[in-house]
């Protein structure tokens, strides 16, 4: 019988990372430490003295001393590689030039390391997505997250930790169970993102909501600003496609402008304008609101605004693409827009039932204890199903 393990989760040119060198030597529950699951793990003391504090498990990679987008708690004990899933705070979180460790990511995600975190570039390792590579004696293969850029999935594999893969965040496709370094096997140990373990979350396909969006902001007359929402990095599919429709160029800060170059997607850099009165515009999703675009159009020649704010958050089971609808009135409106990076509930249960998979750890925790016992009896039920 297949066994489960659930746990808690959470425009200068770039400098160049060292290539890979083979054979280089939350405020959340700790269910491992609580159960006997793992050891604990300390950290010690960096150039700043600090209290030592617990390394939850699931931020281990079981049977090795890596660790997965660990970094909040300093330098940590016997932990030898680290490894970063994608550029978003709550998983570089503590990430800063004073890091002196070992750093393995995507090459996009080394770009923004280097250049925003001024980590030091000889210590961040790229690994190429589609290959494997050696580390400490372990393969290690980069498998795209599709969540933002430069995002991956780590799949690990020796003979003595069997076959292991951390989706870090991801937004699940069927296509990634056909990848080549994924299709057939067994999963030993499955790392899996439930940020939207909840059964209310049945998002439709991104490209369903970028053509639904899309067509939408074509109807509106060409005196209309369109004003697309988006955290640091994130979300730019969806801005590509109203802007490819309306065939114009995208309005961002300096600040966003770099990033996105940093990006290396030639074709949205280069649609990229500080001009104000272009049609299109990137603002951060926090700006997504009546006041904030009210002040923005007051700025342009613009006559109307319509924001777009794209987040799973805003979809429920019982909502239909075609049923939504902008809010407000007069010169403002607003559509909010199933647009996820993260894999829904309904997209969980596929992946996990469809992969042949002996324990999942989960990396996000509910809040609640009604909605912790749904999340691990579904996904024993699952695990047990799968394959």
């Amino acid at each position: 019988m297949k066994s489960l393990t659930v746990s808690p989760k959470s425009a200068k040119a770039p400098l160049q990372p060292r290539k890979l060198v083979k054979q280089a030597g939350t405020s959340q529950l700790d269910l491992g430490a609580m159960f006997g699951l793992a050891p604990k793990h300390t950290v010690q003391p960096t150039t700043k003295p600090h209290k030592p504090s617990n390394v939850p498990f699931y931020k281990w990679v079981k049977g090795t001393t890596f660790t997965v987008d660990a970094f909040k708690f300093g330098e940590i004990h016997k932990c030898s590689a680290y490894f970063l899933s994608h550029f978003h705070s709550d998983h570089y979180m503590g990430l800063n030039k004073s890091f002196s460790g070992t750093l393995y990511c995507s090459q996009v995600t080394a770009n923004y390391v280097i250049n925003n975190l001024k980590v030091r570039p000889d210590l961040v390792h790229v690994l190429q997505f589609d290959q494997t590579e050696l580390v400490q004696g372990i393969q290690v293969s980069l498998i795209t997250a599709n969540h933002c850029p430069g995002s991956a999935m780590f799949l690990f594999e020796s003979p003595t930790i069997g076959t292991v893969l951390h989706t870090g965040d991801f937004r699940y496709d069927r296509s990634m169970l056909e990848h080549h370094l994924l299709k057939g096997k067994s999963l030993d140990v499955l790392y899996l993102d439930t940020t939207y373990m909840d059964p209310l979350y049945r998002f439709p396909p991104q490209k369903d909501v970028i053509q639904f969006i899309s067509d939408r902001v074509r109807e509106f007359t060409p005196d209309t600003l369109i004003v697309c929402g988006s955290y640091t990095i994130g979300k730019e599919r969806i801005v590509e496609g109203i802007a490819s429709v309306l065939d114009c160029k995208i309005c961002v800060n300096q600040t966003k402008m770099n990033l996105i170059k940093l990006q290396g997607n030639n074709e949205l850099s280069s649609r990229l304008t500080k001009c104000i009165n272009s049609r299109v515009h990137i603002v951060p999703m926090k700006e997504i609101n009546p006041g904030s675009l009210s002040k923005l159009l007051a700025r342009t020649t613009y006559t109307s605004v319509v924001g777009v704010k794209p987040t799973g958050w805003t979809h429920t089971k019982d909502t239909d693409l075609a049923d939504i609808r902008p809010t407000g009135r007069g010169k403002v409106r607003i559509y909010s827009v199933p647009y996820s990076e993260h894999s829904s509930y309904s997209e969980l249960e596929e992946f996990v039932r469809t992969v042949s998979v002996k324990k999942v750890i989960s990396t996000v925790m509910p809040r609640t204890e009604e909605k912790r016992k749904h999340m691990f009896q579904k996904l024993k039920e699952w695990t047990l199903e799968s394959g």
